[in-house]
């Protein structure tokens, strides 16, 4: 009986080890505060996360400004309206020391044909110090939306992700969604170990 369950034990264990990893972040797609048609307005109406500097929108697609459609859900970030540089937008996260993160988004262009640079950082919060980094370049509007990905190791509990607009032009605006920070997946094989050992001590 003991050994029996034992077994339940453990697979509820592989079954939690196998469900879907989830994103550290909050509002990673600008969904939060939806607008009930498309159209663009205001980024203090985005929730979660900080924005500072130049002149950023959230728009709901496809609207008559940018005729873009979201890359997720219905909604997106967009950045460098009218000449404008230096748009900032962050997060912090909680992270574990020692996990490995994977992060992802997608970019694109809205407008114009001038390439655009998008500064993505990643600081742990204890040092300032960061982590992992990497440069945008995004090329004219028919090339639609592009996705990145790469991963840091966070050394404390809390992180935060940022965007900086880097590129300002009349002709050049970014837009920004699918932001996602994975949550490293607990380890189940140490679990699997240990509880083989239990049975063949029974």
């Amino acid at each position: 009986m003991k050994s029996v369950i034992l077994a339940i034990v453990l697979s509820g264990a592989v079954s939690s080890g196998a469900a879907a990893p989830s994103n550290a972040l909050l509002n990673g797609s600008f969904e939060s505060s939806a607008m009930d048609a498309p159209t663009r307005v205001d980024i203090a109406l985005l929730t979660d996360w900080e924005t500072e500097g130049g002149y950023m929108m959230l728009e709901r697609g496809v609207n008559g400004d940018s005729n873009v459609a979201a890359h997720t859900g219905e909604q997106f970030v967009s950045m460098g309206h009218s000449g404008a540089m230096g748009d900032r937008l962050w997060q912090s996260f909680t992270t574990g020391a020692g996990g490995v993160y994977e992060v992802s988004f997608a970019t694109r262009s809205i407008q114009g044909s001038v390439t655009q640079a998008l500064f993505v950082s990643i600081t742990d919060d204890a040092t300032d110090g960061e982590l992992a980094s990497a440069v945008v370049m995004e090329m004219p509007f028919e090339d639609g939306w592009t996705e990145h990905a790469f991963s840091f190791t966070a050394v404390s509990n809390s992180t935060t992700i940022r965007f900086l607009h880097a590129t300002g032009s009349h002709q050049a605006n970014v837009a920004l969604d699918s932001v996602v920070v994975l949550i490293p997946a607990p380890p189940v094989l140490a679990l699997l170990g240990l509880g083989l050992v239990c049975t063949r001590r029974r």
